[in-house]
């Protein structure tokens, strides 16, 4: 009998990161492949989510969309203003997209023998990608894959969100703006379910984008 062929550990970083490691991520990027894992990118989330927000504004053509990319914007609504649930738009985060194609891509193939670890600074998305699929991917939030790994690499600030307010900007549609949680409460607080304000309403709980979060 030949001996079990050893598991191959594949790793996505947010970008988020990357942006707040600065100089520092190339010796991150030496601790962690240190460690027995590779490295992947993925670079189809943020188009195929955005076409997805597209499509959904083709198909409610007079009928408000709004944006749930964020799962604590997702919460406000749900908790605090019930009746604009039905208008959230029913597309996955770009973390979670982007564990389905490395999936498909790295671990489906030899699945018995590869893993997919996907790494991100915001423990909502963690605790959300964890719930829907966690058949496909584990998430961690940097904090927690540092002491699991014993990699101690504190990080900065970031001065710029890689997701900043203005992902959308479809030039044909109507899109209003808000992040931070107290401009997201003001803008639900004047929405109706028949508001002619606005086609799509793109919402970030983290002020400027996201960026700086709660687990790191």
């Amino acid at each position: 009998m030949q001996p079990e062929k050893l598991s191959q550990r594949y790793i996505w970083i947010n970008p988020v990161v990357e942006a707040m490691a600065g100089s520092l991520y190339p010796a991150i990027q030496q601790q962690i492949t240190a460690r027995g894992y590779t490295l992947v990118l993925c670079s189809s989330g943020l188009e195929t989510v955005r076409q997805e927000y597209l499509q959904c504004l083709q198909a409610n053509v007079g009928r408000l969309t709004i944006d749930t990319r964020c799962p604590l914007v997702r919460s406000m609504i749900e908790r605090d203003y019930p009746a604009l649930k039905p208008y959230q738009a029913q597309v996955l985060p770009i973390l979670m997209v982007c564990a389905q194609d490395l999936y498909e891509k790295y671990v489906k193939p030899s699945q018995s023998h590869a893993d997919l670890t996907m790494v991100t600074p915001c423990s909502s998305l963690v605790e959300l990608g964890n719930d829907k699929l966690g058949n496909v991917a584990r998430f961690l939030t940097w904090i927690d894959f540092c002491r699991e790994q014993k990699i101690s690499f504190g990080l900065p600030r970031a001065t710029s969100s890689p997701i900043p307010p203005g992902y959308f900007r479809f030039p044909e549609y109507r899109i209003l703006e808000a992040s931070g949680p107290d401009a997201v409460k003001r803008l639900l607080d004047k929405t109706t379910i028949h508001t002619g304000d606005a086609d799509l309403l793109e919402l970030l709980y983290c002020d400027n984008g996201c960026h700086n979060g709660d687990g790191v």
